[in-house]
């Protein structure tokens, strides 16, 4: 026996809900006070129970009335994004970022893929539907999978820690990956692009222009250092100095600087990396680290990139006044400026392999880099001789150091 709370077109409504005993059939009512429906559920109760009130003075024990915030499935989504803004059930708060993501899915697709069906009375055939509608609203199979992931979060949240129903009808249901999803290498540009580019990019540094020449002397490092080291835009702009070894060639990353969404502001900008996983150094090529050292002895700031009011450059500046303009003049392919990290990646795979990719990039796998970049292996025949012959010479040695080689008893 329980009142519960719904929503019926924005208004809260609390309803009875009791299934007579003798008929098998569910009775509901509704009311608007919630008085009125602790009193029709304790008739409810008294009438398919017979258990009635006990007068003052007599002894007896009333049935136990609970009452749960059960609303639509959506509003609990709501629900789950406020609470997380400042840590969920004793969890960490999670990022803005995140949060805004978690918003836009909820504004773009929730009333439309699931409507007003509840946590409660939701069914394995009510999910089947909403995969099937949310891979038809979303732009892709990935977009559908973000959304369907976030979305049995909160259903687990709901089940374990609302206790709203006793276990998830998401249980067992996933959207698949496409086979041509599998295949797809990331975007990026191809070598001889990003030749053109850095080309593009050495004339405006050392331009004849002198506002040219001085925005660049920001720009042109952060595209080199982009480019080389696999780092992403977010982790480059919260470098600081006392980050960077005395030579500039290795880099520590241990922060990130959060995209403007709603509730970033200037002073929670710079937060901890993507992951645990990205805590890592980054080596840096020595031609990089020259122009950083030179930037070093004239820096008046603790940013090694920094924006004219002394904190760290914004990714939308960047973008539209470096990356934009490099695109177009280059004459290259309108990719995104993550592409220079998928490019590092895609060079470092096929001379370095997977493990040294995972170290470099802060992967939390090396079975997800593989799956990532392991299309851009080009000769995966030399690959498998070139490991081959690497443990074969490696065990040779073993074996000859212990007298047991073949070729060292026919001596």
């Amino acid at each position: 026996m329980s009142v519960t709370i719904i929503y019926v077109n924005g208004t809260k409504v609390y309803r009875v809900r009791q299934t007579n005993p003798s008929t098998g059939k569910r009775e509901e009512h509704r009311f608007s006070r919630k008085l009125d429906a602790e009193r029709a559920d304790r008739a409810m109760g008294e009438r398919f129970t017979g258990m009635k009130k006990p007068l003052p003075g007599q002894q007896g024990h009333l049935p136990r009335y609970t009452i749960k915030a059960l609303n639509s499935f959506r509003i609990v989504a709501q629900d789950y994004i406020d609470q997380s803004r400042f840590g969920r059930d004793g969890k960490r708060p999670l990022e803005l970022n995140t949060l805004a993501n978690y918003q836009s899915y909820i504004d773009r697709f929730f009333e439309e893929v699931f409507g007003d069906i509840t946590v409660e009375d939701m069914t394995k055939q009510d999910v089947r539907s909403a995969i099937v509608h949310l891979r038809k609203v979303t732009s892709s199979t990935d977009m559908a999978r973000r959304v369907y992931r976030f979305a049995k979060s909160v259903m687990k949240w709901a089940v374990e820690s609302l206790e709203l129903r006793d276990s998830s009808p998401m249980t067992g249901l996933d959207i698949e990956t496409d086979k041509g999803d599998r295949a797809r290498l990331p975007k990026t540009h191809t070598s001889d692009e990003i030749d053109r580019m850095v080309a593009v990019a050495y004339r405006k540094f050392t331009s004849a222009h002198g506002k040219t020449r001085k925005a660049w002397q920001d720009y042109y490092p952060i595209f080199m250092l982009l480019a080389t080291t696999g780092m992403r835009s977010s982790e480059c702009f919260a470098l600081t100095w006392e980050r960077l070894n005395e030579t500039m060639t290795v880099a520590h990353i241990d922060k990130r600087v959060i995209r403007n969404v709603k509730g970033v502001t200037k002073d929670n900008r710079v937060g901890p990396p993507k992951s645990s996983f990205s805590y890592r150094d980054v080596p840096i090529p020595e031609q990089v680290a020259m122009l950083l050292r030179a930037r070093r002895s004239v820096s008046t700031t603790s940013w090694v990139f920094a924006d004219g009011a002394g904190g760290p450059k914004n990714y939308r500046a960047v973008r539209e006044f470096m990356w934009k303009p490099l695109i177009k003049d280059a004459g290259v392919r309108e990719l995104g400026m993550h592409a220079l990290r998928h490019y590092a990646a895609s060079l470092v795979i096929k001379e370095m392999g997977a493990l040294v990719v995972r170290e470099i990039l802060g992967h939390h796998s090396a079975a997800f880099t593989m799956k990532t970049y392991g299309g851009f292996i080009d000769d995966k025949a030399k690959v498998m001789t070139s490991v081959g012959d690497m443990f074969n010479a490696r065990m040779s040695a073993a074996l000859t150091q212990q007298g047991k080689h073949p070729e060292s008893k026919a001596s």
